[in-house]
């Protein structure tokens, strides 16, 4: 039994060649992944404090609100 294969050395060039190809393209490809989740950690920070500044606008309206009906409430008590 023969066990070994004949692949000519135009073949090996080749199969070399899609190797180093490959290898080019994963080191690009890591390249681009590490820099979204860079980006993406910066979005979340930015996207909480957005969040906690429309809660905090929100608490602050609802708070101005009721401020304003119990001043109307007292002044109509008062003058009546």
């Amino acid at each position: 039994m023969n066990d070994t294969v004949d692949i000519d050395r135009f073949e090996i060039g080749r199969l070399c060649q899609k190797v180093d190809a490959m290898e080019a393209s994963l080191r690009e490809n890591t390249l681009r992944l590490n820099s979204l989740e860079k980006q993406l950690e910066r979005t979340k920070g930015i996207g909480i404090g957005v969040m906690l500044g429309i809660v905090g606008i929100s608490g602050a309206t609802a708070i101005i609100g009721i401020s304003g009906a119990t001043a109307s409430m007292v002044t109509k008590w008062l003058s009546g």
